[in-house]
């Protein structure tokens, strides 16, 4: 009792610093766009999926270490909820820049309730019994198969009915400006102009066919800017459509996807260090996508650069990542991750809900097959290309490891088969 104290009491105290951390740091220059936002909004702004879903999981350490301290229910989800109501206060009073909500409440206090929920059954998610390992086995496959069915849904592509507009290296308020010089562009092959475009229809058209491919000529620049677009399209109502962009010495490339109609972020390519040093070097970049395929291209100097990405069901992750992020070579490693991590459990409660060999035999195919659906199946019956290796050796080792933490903790009663 006395070790769980003191783990509720530091889990608490580490949680409450991260969330000072994320929600006290002043942004005076956001200071604009937070006052158009309604305090009553329940999905805010841009990313308004994303920050409901943050919002969640950012109090749900801080509802398990305060009832990991032994208080009461009742207390634990009052002070997280007198917590996030300081936190907003602060937010619409005193620091710059920081959008204070009534989603953010609701959505902190719900995190808050669901670390209670989970303090309070760790024990049988951590060591269950066989009964309950399948249960949770069964639960796991069907919440994983379901993650990857949706993030699949959400990377193709969504453009609205609308007028589009091109821009050439414009000046935005929420980006840097380019000061190099955008020379031409085109896609596929017709002109895309900075102006209102006459043949918007036509544009959206080619944007949603199995291929189509931006090409842009520019004379580069030799700062460094954070975020600076050489070439855009928007809509009438100012949604971003196609952006091709300078990121420090990188060069980005994204087009708009289901992912935006619920305001997460939208995978984008990144060719990484690849711009001149050399002031008024002239750049040929081609972007766009081919069959399923993201890919981004560069000619400089006589050398050619070029990065493609096969669109992916295990990219949810990067649909609420917190932070602006463009795939480099990156994107492999931390999908593995997404993709190892969350499937752990799964394996780890197949195992201790086995008891005899044909059990674990049984339970061992059930595995390859709930692999075989998320990483195979699933980007089949979605239209999207084969998954990259890397995704197949990343969900073996979370089996592998899951399985092997089953079998070494401890016994388990005998139980039915899975099947």
């Amino acid at each position: 009792m006395i070790r769980q104290k003191t783990l509720g009491l530091v889990l608490t105290a580490t949680s409450f610093a991260f969330i000072a951390a994320m929600t006290m740091v002043p942004y005076p220059e956001q200071v604009e766009q937070v006052h158009a936002v309604p305090f009553s909004c329940l999905v805010c702004g841009e990313f308004g999926g994303e920050d409901v879903i943050l919002n969640v999981l950012l109090f749900v350490p801080f509802g398990i270490g305060l009832r990991l301290t032994g208080l009461a229910r009742w207390k634990t989800f009052g002070i997280a909820v007198l917590t996030t109501a300081a936190v907003e206060s602060l937010q619409h009073t005193v620091i710059m820049g920081r959008h204070a909500s009534l989603s953010d409440l609701l959505t902190n206090s719900t995190g808050g309730g669901l670390g209670i929920v989970f303090a309070d059954h760790w024990r049988g998610l951590i060591l269950p019994r066989q009964a309950g390992a399948r249960r949770l086995a069964w639960f796991g496959m069907a919440i994983w198969l379901g993650i990857q069915t949706l993030s699949a849904s959400l990377i193709s592509i969504s453009l609205p009915a609308a007028t589009y507009f091109g821009l050439w290296a414009p000046q935005l308020p929420e980006f840097d400006q380019f000061h190099g010089k955008v020379l031409s562009a085109t896609l596929n092959g017709d002109s895309v102009p900075a102006t209102r475009l006459t043949n918007s229809r036509n544009v959206r058209s080619q944007l949603q066919s199995d291929s189509f491919a931006l090409e842009v000529t520019a004379m580069g620049d030799t700062s460094e800017s954070w975020l600076a677009p050489m070439v855009s399209v928007l809509d009438d109502q100012k949604h971003e459509i196609l952006f091709l962009g300078q990121l420090g010495r990188d060069l980005v490339f994204r087009v708009r996807m289901r992912t935006a109609d619920f305001k997460f972020h939208t995978p984008a390519v990144r060719l990484t260090e690849v711009l001149s040093t050399i002031p008024g070097a002239q750049l040929h970049i081609r972007a766009g996508m081919d069959r399923g395929r993201l890919f981004l291209q560069l000619m400089r100097d006589e050398q050619e650069y070029r990065r493609d990405l096969a669109l992916s069901p295990s990219w949810g992750w990067s649909f609420v990542f917190p932070y602006e992020l463009a795939f480099g070579s990156e994107v492999y490693l931390l999908t593995a991750l997404w993709i190892a991590g969350p499937l752990l459990p799964v394996p780890y409660w197949v195992r201790r809900g086995t008891m005899t060999r044909s059990d674990r035999w049984r339970g061992c195919a059930l595995l390859a097959s709930l692999l075989g659906l998320g990483l195979g199946a699933i980007p089949l019956a979605m239209g999207l290309p084969a998954v990259h290796w890397s995704e197949w050796l990343a969900g073996a080792v979370g089996m592998v490891a899951g399985w092997s933490l089953g079998a070494v903790s401890g016994d388990r009663r005998p139980a039915a088969p899975f099947l």
